[in-house]
């Protein structure tokens, strides 16, 4: 299967190439651009194919179930020119559902890893943070899963509402697990949203 890269106003987004680059990024973030994807129909159908409940990330979803079953490829040519609007479902209104969404796939392909129940989409935030945190304490040997997970806990405190007990703990892990850029900006995004508190 593959996918293109996006062309975009302010430049280009670079995507990984070649298969073992895509598969050790997508943990990370998502590195198939979904609009512009080929693939064979037989490859979706061995992965379970589409779930319909993640409805802002099912494209996500997919890519990690289809690890160790698939190969993927993106073309190094911008082929795809996408337009950024405010309703897109990655944008500013949808932002906290697709948080949820995305990263409730990341926090799943983790588990699946280590043999551990999966979460259905609709999982409280509560109940995500809790799984973050305890794939977290669990420790990896590999370095990009850590930064995958500490990546996906940065962004579920930025954008999703939770319990505020669970997301000081969820921080607290961040802060621990983090480099030096991440706790800039975990720390920049805490003050300035204590500030907003204050400010209302």
């Amino acid at each position: 299967m593959g996918g293109y890269s996006m062309l975009r106003r302010r430049g280009v987004k670079s995507l990984p190439t070649q298969h073992e680059d895509i598969v050790r990024a997508l943990p990370l973030a998502n590195q198939i651009c979904h609009p512009a994807v080929m693939m064979r129909r037989c490859a979706i159908a061995e992965a379970g194919g589409y779930d319909p409940r993640f409805r802002l990330a099912q494209d996500y979803d997919l890519w990690l179930r289809m690890i160790g079953s698939a190969r993927f490829g993106n073309l190094p040519e911008p082929l795809l020119n996408m337009r950024r609007h405010v309703g897109r479902s990655s944008g500013p209104a949808n932002r906290a559902r697709h948080t949820h969404f995305s990263i409730t796939a990341s926090v799943n392909h983790f588990r699946r890893q280590s043999g551990q129940p999966e979460f259905d989409p609709a999982c409280t935030a509560e109940d995500l943070a809790q799984g973050m945190l305890d794939l977290l304490c669990l420790g990896s040997e590999a370095d990009h899963d850590r930064k995958a997970l500490v990546r996906h806990a940065a962004r579920f405190i930025r954008n999703c509402p939770c319990d505020p007990a669970i997301c000081a703990r969820l921080a607290q892990a961040v802060l621990s697990l983090s480099g030096l850029n991440d706790r800039i900006k975990l720390r920049l995004y805490r003050f300035l949203q204590r500030s907003h508190m204050r400010g209302a």
